[in-house]
Order: C-alpha cells, then sequence, then structure tokens
C-alpha cells in the first residue's frame, strides 16, 4: 500500500508527526511519499518526493491531507477530480473536513492499511465562464462565492431557464452540502448532510431582508449574472479571480466527485457536536 501525504505547508508536520506515520507506515508496511513542501521528511533516508499531487494520484491507494480545511481544499483541487480517497489530519484550527486531529493521528496508518475506515462519495459544482481554468479548477468542493470588492452589487439568478432574482447584497453563495457547514452556514444557510443532493443559494447581507437561502435540486442549471461597481471577485472554494459587470457564470453539478475517508459512521454529527459545539452548554 502507498500512501501520499499532502500539505501545503511544513509546519503542519510536527516532529513528533512525522515520527508517528514513519514509525507506523514501517510497521504496517506501507510506502509513504511526502509532497515537497515537507522539507524535513523528504531529508529523511530515502524518502519518496512529489511535486504534483496529480501525476501520483493514481499510483497511491491514498492521501493524507495535513492541515485544516484550506489545506483539504486545496488536495481536492490539485487532484482534478481524480477520485483518490482523501483522510484529512487536521493540524489546523477547525478541521471541519477532517476525520482526526493530528494529535489522535498515532494509529492512522494501522487503521487504514487494515482496511477499517469507510469512504463517502462528495458531490462537486462545475462552473462556466470567463475564466482561465487551467490556473482555475472549475469545480468547487464546498461553494461557488461572487463577492463585491466595492459596496452593494447585484447578482442576478436564473434556475433551469426561469427567472428567480436580482440579489441585491454583498454577494451570493452557491454551496454544494459539503460546504453547507462553511461560508453559507456562516451567513445564515441550513446545514445539509453530505449524502444529500441538492445546492443552497444563498445571499450575502441583502439589502431585501425577505430574501433567505434557497435550495435547488441537484440536476438545476443556475446562472448568475454580475452586476458591480468596478470588480467583484470570484470564488471556487480557496482559489479566487477578479470578475466585472456583465460576466455570466453557469453552475450545475459536476461530473467530478471528491471520496473522503472516515473512520465512524455518523461521523458528521460527531462533527456537529465536537466542533460546532451543539448541545453545549455556552452561557
Amino acid at each position: 500500500m502507498k500512501i501520499a501525504v499532502y500539505t501545503r505547508s511544513e509546519q503542519y508536520l510536527s516532529d513528533s508527526l512525522l515520527s508517528q506515520l514513519l514509525e507506523s507506515a514501517s510497521a504496517c508496511g506501507v510506502g509513504l511519499l511526502f509532497s515537497s513542501s515537507c522539507v524535513r521528511a523528504t531529508l529523511c533516508g530515502g524518502m519518496e518526493r512529489f511535486d504534483s499531487l496529480f501525476d501520483v494520484a493514481d499510483s497511491v491507494d491514498l492521501i493524507l491531507s495535513l492541515g485544516g480545511d484550506g489545506t483539504f481544499l486545496s488536495c481536492v483541487a490539485e487532484l482534478k477530480g481524480k477520485e483518490t480517497p482523501i483522510l484529512g489530519v487536521n493540524s489546523g484550527r477547525l478541521g471541519f473536513l477532517s476525520s482526526v486531529d493530528a494529535s489522535e493521528a498515532e494509529n492512522v496508518i494501522e487503521r487504514v492499511a487494515s482496511g477499517d475506515y469507510m469512504v463517502e462519495h462528495h458531490m462537486m459544482l462545475s462552473v462556466d465562464g470567463s475564466f482561465d481554468k487551467t490556473s482555475c479548477f472549475p469545480h468547487a468542493f464546498n461553494e461557488f462565492t461572487i463577492k463585491s470588492n466595492v459596496g452593494l452589487m447585484t447578482v442576478s439568478l436564473s434556475v433551469d431557464g426561469m427567472s428567480v432574482a436580482d440579489y441585491s447584497a454583498d454577494g451570493l453563495i452557491v454551496s454544494t452540502p459539503t460546504g453547507s457547514t462553511a461560508y453559507s452556514m456562516s451567513v445564515g444557510g441550513p446545514i445539509m448532510t453530505p449524502e444529500c443532493e441538492a445546492f443552497i443559494i444563498n445571499p450575502i447581507a441583502p439589502h431585501n431582508l425577505s430574501m433567505r437561502p434557497l435550495v435547488v435540486g441537484p440536476s438545476s442549471v443556475m446562472e448568475l449574472v454580475v452586476n458591480a461597481r468596478g470588480t467583484a471577485i470570484a470564488t471556487l472554494d480557496n482559489r479566487s479571480f477578479e470578475t466585472v459587470s456583465g460576466d455570466r457564470f453557469v453552475l450545475r453539478r459536476s461530473t467530478k466527485r471528491a471520496v473522503v475517508v472516515k473512520f465512524e459512521k455518523g461521523a458528521f454529527y460527531s462533527a456537529l457536536r465536537r466542533k460546532l459545539k451543539w448541545g453545549v452548554n455556552i452561557i
């Protein structure tokens, strides 16, 4: 078995975590490949390294994403639709997408090597528009967002060719079920479990207070047209580019999926309790 260890910064790979991974991999007969950003790991004798996650994805059985949710999103983007399973090990802050925290990572390799895990297939969002799709992977794991640079903007929305509304707001979010616990949640959107098949359309600080989040079906085709003073920022997960008035984006369910590794059934509900403090008396 081969596992690729991916991170955006060596700060997420402590000496103790590196030691645990190497010892466990040796004991289980697992080969580890480290991303080139892991200088500490690649200095260890005999360690394989890689520069491109996309290039090694077909030759490994699983990817360990070391960091926070931003690292996980970058991992998904670098795979460009390849369905190599990803296991998130949280060395960042919230780490909602992660299955374990770095402090609990001692048995990760052993559990993976013995097949003691399950996988979830998460739907993604395809985005078509006038932007460089070679430098910006045009599929979102969490959400697609259009946000004003200066004051109020208008985003006109149509679904399946039918006009829905002109949103006068700071911006608009279109979220996947996975992204329902991210930006969309912070502006009052509903939470959906990962197995749900739907999209959330959610305005950011709408001028009309009657405008609420809207949930549409998985086969819906959404068209967004930008009307902004100056430039606005469009974001797919953690990848951004400028957009201007008149730009049009067409969003639909992607043909690509992300495969996420979990260690327990009901991990999503456990994460709500542990990471979002559901049911905790905070008074």
